[in-house]
C-alpha cells in the first residue's frame, strides 16, 4: 500500500522530516512530563510553582530525553516496517515460485503422460491457465508449425473467442503477434493491443499478451499465446516462467513426434519383408527384424548376441558378409548382391545394404544391414534375358532377310523410278524437242509444195538441207534416248575390235562441218596411236555427241579444236570450244542423265548426250572429264586404254 506524504515535500527527504517530527513530539512530551512532576513536587514542599527557574532543568532534560526516545522509536518503527515488507515480498515470491513449480510439475506430468500430441498440448494449456498465480487471463492458445506448409496452425485453445477461432486458425510467420514471435527467439510481451496486433474483431476488450516461441535449437516448433490484463507490466520472473513453459512444450512436441516416428518405424519393421539387422564391432547381432527370424526359423534369443558366422555359416560369412561388414565398420556405405541359403525360404537372391552407425565423436559403433529379397525379380530378369537373347537372334535373322529384301526392293524401286522418270522426261522431250524439227520439216515441205513450180535448184537444195538437218536432229534425239534405255536394260554389248581412232575422228569432224559449215573446226590427231581395241560404233556415237555439243553451245564462226595424243597406255582426245561455258556450281552434275547447265537455257537439248557418252567410255574402261570457264568455253577430255580394259558385263535387271 502506498504511504502518504506531505504536499510540497520532496520524496527523497520525506523520511528525515518524519523522524524529526517524531523527535520533536518526544521532546514536547518528555519536557511536559518532567515539568508536571516538578510542579507536583514543588507544590508538596510549598515552593512557588510558577517560578520559571525551578522548571528549566526538568524541561531541558525531559525534552532532550523525549526527543531521543521519539527519534529511536521512529527509526525502530521504520526498520520494523521494512522487515515486515521484505518478509511479505519474500513470502509472496516463494508462494509464486511454489505455484510456478507446481504448474511446471503438472505440465511435466502431462508431457510424459499418455495421449497424442494434440491432447498433451491441450492438457498442458488447461493446467497452466487453471492454476496460475499471476495476472494471466484464463484463456490462450498453442500454435504448431505445419511442417509441410510452414504455417502456424492453432492446435490447442482455452476459451478463445469464436471470432478468433476462425480468423486465427492459421497464421503466416510474421503475421500478428504470434507470427512475429515465431520469427524471434525471446518472449514478446505487450501491455496493450497495438499496431502489431493485426487481427481484431467487434467487441474485443482491451488486453495484453505474452507470445512465446516454442523452439528446439534453431527450429521453430510453434508459439504459446497467453492473455494478460490490459496495462499489466512484465517482470523478469514472469518472462523466465513463460520461457520455461515454452521449453516444456518444446520437449512435449519433440517427445510425441519421436514417439510417433518410433511407432511408425516399428510398424514398418514389423511388417516389412526385408531382412533388417544391427551388427556390432564383434560381428554379433544386436537386433533382427521379424522377417529375418521367419526366414531362418529361429527365435530372437537364438540370433541376438550370436555372431554372423554362427547364424549364416562359415562360408557365406567369410566370403560375403564379413568383407562388407568390415567396410561398413570403417565408415563406408556398401551395397552388395548375392545368393544366400535360408532354412525356411530356401535359396534367395538378396540386395544388401551395409550402413554404418556413426556416433557424435565420429566413431562407428554398429552396422545396420538391410537385405531386400530380389529373388523373383532375379529369376524373372534371367528368364527375360534368355527370351530377349532368343528374340534378338530371331530379330537379327529376320532383319537380315528383310534387309536383303529391302535392298532388292530398293534396287527395283530405283530402277522403276528411273524408268518412270525417263518415260516422263521422254514424253516431255517428245512434246518439246521433237516439235521444233517437225515444225521445220513441215514448214519446208509446205514451201516446197507451194512454190515447186518456181523454185530454183539452189532453193530446193537449201530447203531440203533444212529438212535433212531437222531429220538428223530428230534421229540423234531418238538414238540418244534409245541408247539410254538400252543401257538401263544392260542390253548394250561391246563388240571390241581393232579400231583406227584417227580416221574415225576425221570422218566425224567432216560430217560435223557439213552440218555446221559456219564453224571453224581444227583437227590435230596425228599423235594418236594407229589403232586401239574398242567398239567403233560406240566411239562414233560418243565423239559425234561431244563434237555436236561443242558446235551447239558455241557461236557461229568460232573455233573448235579436236586434239588427240598418246599418254602411255592411253589414247587421249580433247574437244575444246570457245562457247558459253559451264558454271562451276554445275560441273559436279554435268554427266548426270537429263541434267543441263544453267547456261544451256533456251538451247535445244535433252541432257542425255554426255550421260550416254560417259556410259560408253566407262564400258571401254576409260575416263571422261570436263573443264570449263563460264563465258569462255569448255574442254571435254576422253582417255581410252589402247589395249582395251573392259569391265565385266553387268547383270541384266530382274523383271
Amino acid at each position: 500500500m502506498a504511504r502518504a506524504r506531505l504536499p510540497g515535500i520532496p520524496r527523497a527527504g520525506g523520511w528525515i522530516i518524519r523522524h524529526l517530527a517524531a523527535g520533536v513530539l518526544g521532546f514536547v512530551l518528555g519536557a511536559a512530563t518532567l515539568c508536571t512532576l516538578a510542579f507536583f513536587q514543588k507544590s508538596a514542599v510549598g515552593a512557588d510553582p510558577y517560578l520559571a527557574r525551578g522548571y528549566i532543568v526538568p524541561f531541558s532534560f525531559g525534552g532532550c530525553s523525549g526527543f531521543l526516545v521519539g527519534l529511536f522509536f521512529s527509526l525502530s518503527r521504520m526498520r520494523l516496517l521494512n522487515l515486515l515488507e521484505v518478509e511479505r515480498q519474500e513470502t509472496r515470491r516463494a508462494r509464486d515460485q511454489a505455484s510456478d513449480q507446481e504448474i511446471l510439475a503438472n505440465i511435466v506430468k502431462r508431457v510424459i503422460g499418455a495421449g497424442d500430441l494434440r491432447a498433451v498440448l491441450q492438457g498442458a494449456l488447461e493446467t497452466l491457465l487453471q492454476r496460475h498465480g499471476r495476472a494471466l487471463h484464463p484463456k490462450g492458445s498453442i500454435y504448431l508449425v505445419d511442417r509441410r506448409t510452414g504455417l502456424l496452425t492453432m492446435t490447442a485453445e482455452v476459451d478463445m473467442p469464436p471470432a478468433l477461432l476462425k480468423s486465427c486458425a492459421s497464421l503466416r510467420p510474421g503475421e500478428c503477434l504470434c507470427g512475429r514471435a515465431a520469427l524471434g527467439e525471446t518472449v514478446i510481451h505487450v501491455a496493450h493491443v497495438d499496431h502489431r496486433h493485426d487481427i481484431s474483431y467487434a467487441g474485443m476488450e482491451p488486453h495484453g499478451h505474452y507470445c512465446a516461441p516454442i523452439r528446439a535449437g534453431d527450429v521453430v516448433l510453434g508459439v504459446l499465446n497467453l492473455y494478460v490484463a490490459d496495462g499489466h507490466d512484465t517482470s523478469g520472473e514472469e518472462d523466465l516462467f513463460i520461457s520455461s513453459v515454452a521449453d516444456l512444450l518444446s520437449t512435449a512436441i519433440l517427445r510425441k513426434r519421436n514417439e510417433e516416428e518410433l511407432r511408425l518405424n516399428q510398424t514398418i519393421i514389423d511388417h516389412t519383408t526385408d531382412f533388417l539387422s544391427v551388427v556390432d564391432r564383434d560381428y554379433a547381432y544386436r537386433f533382427v527384424s521379424p522377417a529375418y527370424l521367419d526366414a531362418f526359423g529361429k527365435g530372437k534369443d537364438e540370433i541376438v548376441g550370436r555372431t554372423g558366422r554362427e547364424v549364416l555359416g562359415q562360408a557365406y560369412f567369410e566370403t560375403v558378409s564379413r568383407p562388407n561388414l568390415e567396410r561398413g565398420l570403417a565408415g563406408e556405405t556398401v551395397v552388395d548382391q548375392s545368393w544366400i541359403d535360408t532354412p525356411v525360404r530356401g535359396r534367395r537372391f538378396m540386395k544388401t545394404r551395409y550402413e554404418p552407425v556413426i556416433g557424435s565423436d565420429g566413431s562407428v559403433s554398429d552396422v545396420v544391414v538391410v537385405a531386400h529379397d530380389l529373388t523373383e525379380q532375379k529369376l524373372a530378369d534371367d528368364e527375360l534375358r534368355r527370351h530377349r537373347e532368343h528374340l534378338e537372334a530371331l530379330v537379327a535373322e529376320r532383319t537380315r532377310e528383310l534387309e536383303d529384301q529391302a535392298r532388292r526392293l530398293e534396287i527395283s524401286l530405283k530402277r522403276e523410278q528411273d524408268h518412270s522418270t525417263m518415260q516422263q522426261q521422254f514424253i516431255s522431250l517428245v512434246s518439246h524437242e521433237f516439235r521444233t524439227p517437225l515444225s521445220i520439216i513441215d514448214g519446208a515441205a509446205q514451201r516446197l509444195l507451194r512454190r515447186k513450180e518456181v523454185l530454183s535448184p539452189d532453193e530446193v537444195e537449201t530447203r531440203v538441207g533444212k529438212v535433212r538437218h531437222a531429220v538428223r536432229r530428230m534421229v540423234g534425239l531418238i538414238d540418244a534416248t534409245l541408247y539410254a534405255a538400252r543401257e538401263d536394260e544392260h542390253k548394250i554389248a561391246i563388240e571390241a575390235a581393232p579400231c583406227a581412232l584417227g580416221p574415225l575422228l576425221a570422218d566425224i569432224c567432216d560430217r560435223q562441218l557439213e552440218a555446221a559449215p559456219h564453224h571453224d573446226i581444227h583437227v590435230d590427231i596425228q599423235a594418236l596411236p594407229p589403232s586401239i581395241v574398242a567398239d567403233a560404233n560406240l566411239l562414233d556415237l560418243t565423239f559425234t555427241n561431244i563434237l555436236s555439243n561443242a558446235v551447239k553451245y558455241s557461236p557461229q564462226a568460232s573455233r573448235i579444236d579436236v586434239k588427240g595424243w598418246t599418254d602411255g597406255d592411253f589414247a587421249v582426245v580433247a574437244v575444246t570450244d570457245r562457247g558459253i561455258g559451264i558454271p562451276a556450281s554445275d560441273m559436279a552434275r554435268l554427266f548426270q542423265r537429263f541434267y543441263r547447265a544453267a547456261t544451256a537455257k533456251g538451247i535445244p537439248g535433252t541432257g542425255l548426250g554426255l550421260s550416254v557418252c560417259k556410259n560408253f567410255v566407262d564400258m571401254h574402261g576409260g575416263e571422261i572429264t570436263a573443264a570449263s570457264t563460264e563465258g569462255q568455253g569448255t574442254t571435254i577430255t576422253v582417255r581410252l586404254p589402247v589395249a582395251g580394259a573392259f569391265p565385266p558385263p553387268r547383270e541384266a535387271p530382274r523383271r
